[in-house]
């Protein structure tokens, strides 16, 4: 017979096994376990936990005070006695008794909703994908019950939870709910089935947020198709969008449209409209944005489809994930299919090698190894661009893993899956997943790595620890459960060689060829040519060097990598090059600006709607006003102070003293020694061309400058040492993207730029006054100082380069 902790002897003493279960304490258990050897108490603490575990659930209880303390008393040098056991059970119902009972109220509750669900789905009255919903929409319809006291039953001297009186109770209430769900199904959707949208659409307004009926008549709810509108504009009204503008009617109408020809893909788009076409901001989408979503959605549906016809349980798994991501985001095209692709040929050897008595070693392999496998594969199975917007979004990351995950359980078999199902449930699993977590907070641990390396394993280990939360989900979801049985494990972890050497090995073997492996991909794909092992060289030791800081890039992906590493010196330099150049025109000193000088130089400038900006500084400053202040209206010379100071700010940003920021920081930023500039690019007058492309654009808030700079360069110093390449062959380019919220903007042009001191600043920039023989490392640390806080510029700046050379 299994021994629960409702079965226990009160004469015997127990503990728990490896394997989770609890078992009799025989005279070895005893000896070791009053003697304190090897890991026995730990078995007792261990059931102690399961104990507390399951107390609380059967309470719904978070914590409870009462039965931590009691449970502190417990002699552990004998085992836990059953004795001890009982008494703690008998006193948590004693203290608990009401909670109990809304428990099991609960229960029966949950248990009735479940089965009233899937007649109403065998019935053919509500869609199979739908199931959530219905919960949702029964659950609240009972929601008024939850307030009443439950009843009560004589036993004996005491009173008892009478659980036969209050499920009549409920299936009366679910009879009615029934009846109204087929009415609804017969009259209102022409005999077909409830959707998601639908009943969430239903229940909104047949009952309030207390589970009351409200006034509203059943009959009074519109036909599938004109509650689409209504449904949609509901949702869009908590964000206080106008929802009877053309704009936002033609999003509306776009929405239904788009979508009407799949009917999956109707309830996916309609029940998660708000997602659809609003953005982060409370804003509406545009219709491009809108319409661009939702073909990216089909393309999913599309996919899933076929890879289902291979992989049993994939089209069930992409509807789920599908509504998982809310209709606001989707796999790129072809991405699922790959990354499906790469799941079949995961080694499923460690995990068909799992069972109840698995050991640490073996449960760290078989996670350890899909982890580098799924990780390998998100990054392959699409561009880098796809994967950093993938790892930009939590839903959407965690969707990737998840959808990697359930294609490799489902090439197991459900015997195999059974077992890894009680590998996950040994406690020797919660072990592991304690290590995981004292690795990470133990920072010696990984004394061989540098401080970025140091991070990528702390960041491998989260990464290893959420995976297999996920796996765990994961497997529940293919058994029907809400989650599996996982154990928890407190005691204090012994570093020792059995559990931590092997772990200790893979993740710094990891860090270590994960961020080489990536840099590498990063220089090798960004500098070409016959002559570029000197800049490769230097690119690399930057980014492998711990002289910036890397610690929020969890993938260390070289193109992020670089950006971080260079990020601070081009900043600096922009806030320079701007608030010198915007005090100048605050000023009147238009004549001495740099930029009065390249915008009459034709410098080329795109603005929204495909309008270039015009090479006449007066026009141009108009132009510029315009963007800035949404109002094509204004005239720059006939503008308030802050409005001037402002449009001034953007003004200075269109010169050459920007590409000068970008190049100049790079080459900063990429001295590991401060004795000199790293890459230096220049060449005679009449070989040496350079081309800028500017472009100003609004998103969200933001006003952005972007910067496309290609520059051919006969003559390249790396470190002070003279490359000799062929400038026809030679050629670098370079990316800047500029971010400045428009909030940010108006703050500083309420700030007096007279007291901006950028004469000392540029004294620093040039090596003079008291700057003389100051290597650009520390000039550009002092500049950084001078900048006082409120002249600070609070930006996001995006930075790239690449190149190929030649002799």
């Amino acid at each position: 017979m299994t021994v629960t902790i409702n079965n226990i002897d009160a004469n015997k003493s127990y503990y728990l096994s490896s394997d989770g279960s609890i078992k009799e304490a025989g005279f070895g258990q005893k000896f070791k376990c009053f003697f304190n050897i090897g890991n026995a108490r730990s078995k007792v603490s261990n059931l102690v936990l399961v104990v507390k575990h399951n107390l609380l659930l059967s309470a719904n209880l978070v914590r409870d005070e009462n039965l931590d303390n009691k449970l502190q008393t417990l002699d552990l040098k004998s085992n836990l006695k059953g004795s001890d056991i009982q008494e703690v059970i008998k006193d948590f119902k004693s203290v608990n008794g009401e909670k109990l009972n809304k428990s099991k109220a609960k229960r029966i509750t949950n248990n009735l909703v479940s089965k009233t669900i899937e007649s109403l789905v065998k019935d053919g009255k509500v869609d199979s994908r739908a199931t959530m919903a219905l919960e949702n929409f029964l659950l609240n319809s009972l929601n008024s019950m939850s307030k009443k006291t439950l009843p009560m039953k004589q036993s004996g001297k005491n009173q008892s939870f009478d659980e036969n009186k209050f499920s009549a109770e409920i299936k009366s209430k679910l009879f009615e709910t029934i009846n109204l769900i087929k009415h609804v199904a017969l009259n209102k959707v022409a005999g077909g089935k409830l959707s998601n949208f639908y009943i969430d659409y239903m229940g909104s307004r047949l009952y309030d947020s207390e589970g009351n009926r409200t006034a509203f008549k059943v009959n009074e709810l519109k036909d599938l198709e004109a509650a689409k509108k209504e449904y949609i504009c509901s949702k869009l009204k908590s964000a206080q969008i106008d929802v009877n503008s053309e704009k936002t009617q033609k999003a509306v109408e776009l929405l239904i449209n788009k979508t009407k020809d799949n009917h999956a893909l109707t309830d996916l788009a309609i029940y998660n409209s708000f997602a659809c076409l609003i953005n982060g901001q409370n804003q509406l989408r545009s219709l491009e944005q809108i319409e661009e979503n939702i073909e990216g959605i089909k393309s999913n549906f599309r996919e899933f489809d076929a890879v289902g016809d291979e992989l049993h349980g994939m089209r069930k798994t992409g509807l789920r994930l599908m509504n998982f991501l809310e209709g606001k985001n989707y796999f790129p095209e072809g991405y699922i299919t790959n990354l499906i692709n790469m799941a079949k040929h995961v080694g499923l050897t460690p995990f068909r090698n799992l069972n109840a008595k698995s050991s640490i070693a073996d449960l760290h392999k078989a996670m350890f190894n899909l982890n580098n496998a799924m990780s390998e594969a998100m990054l392959k199975a699409g561009s880098d661009e796809d994967f950093k917007n993938i790892q930009n979004d939590r839903n959407h990351f965690m969707a990737t893993k998840d959808l990697f995950q359930t294609a490799v359980l489902l090439r197991l078999s459900p015997n195999e899956r059974e077992n890894v199902k009680k590998g996950l449930e040994n406690i020797n699993f919660a072990k592991l997943q304690a290590i995981y977590s004292a690795y990470h907070n133990d920072k010696t641990l990984f004394s061989s790595l540098n401080r970025n390396e140091s991070k990528l394993a702390a960041t491998l280990i989260d990464d290893l620890s959420d995976s297999s939360s996920i796996f765990t989900r994961n497997l529940a979801t293919l058994y029907g459960k809400e989650s599996l049985n996982i154990l928890e494990y407190e005691e204090q972890i012994e570093y020792d060689e059995d559990s931590f050497g092997v772990i200790e090995s893979d993740l710094t073997n990891k860090a270590k060829e994960y961020a080489s492996q990536r840099i590498n991909e990063f220089v090798n794909s960004h500098f070409s040519g016959n002559l570029a092992e000197p800049v490769k060289t230097l690119v690399k030791n930057k980014l492998m060097s711990d002289t910036y800081s890397n610690l929020g890039n969890d993938e260390y992906a070289g193109d992020i990598a670089f950006n971080k590493a260079v990020n601070k010196e081009v900043s600096v330099m922009m806030n320079w090059n701007i608030l010198s150049g915007a005090k100048q025109l605050n000023n009147g000193d238009f004549a001495d600006a740099v930029c009065y000088k390249d915008i009459n130089r034709l410098i080329n400038v795109s603005l929204p709607d495909n309008k270039k900006l015009t090479n006449n500084f007066e026009t141009a400053c108009d132009e510029i006003a315009r963007f800035v202040l949404s109002d094509d209206s204004v005239e720059y010379k006939k503008l308030d102070k802050e409005s001037f100071n402002k449009t001034n700010l953007v003004l200075s940003m269109l010169s050459q003293e920007t590409s000068k920021a970008l190049s100049g920081g790079i080459s900063v930023a990429l001295d590991l020694d401060g004795k000199e500039d790293t890459l230096v690019l220049f060449g005679d007058r009449d070989k040496s061309i350079k081309s800028f492309e500017y472009s100003l654009e609004k998103s969200e808030g933001n006003i952005i400058l972007k910067l496309d700079s290609n520059i051919s360069a006969p003559n390249i110093y790396v470190k002070g040492e003279q490359l000799q390449c062929d400038h026809n062959k030679t050629h670098f380019h370079e990316t800047l993207t500029y971010s400045i919220s428009e909030q940010e903007l108006s703050r500083l042009a309420k700030v007096d730029l007279s007291e901006f001191d950028d004469t000392e600043m540029k004294h620093a920039f040039d090596g003079r006054e008291n700057y003389r023989g100051e290597n650009q490392k520390n000039k550009m640390s002092k500049i950084d100082n001078l900048i006082r806080p409120e002249f600070k510029v609070a930006s996001s700046t995006k930075v790239s380069i690449s190149g190929v050379i030649e002799k």
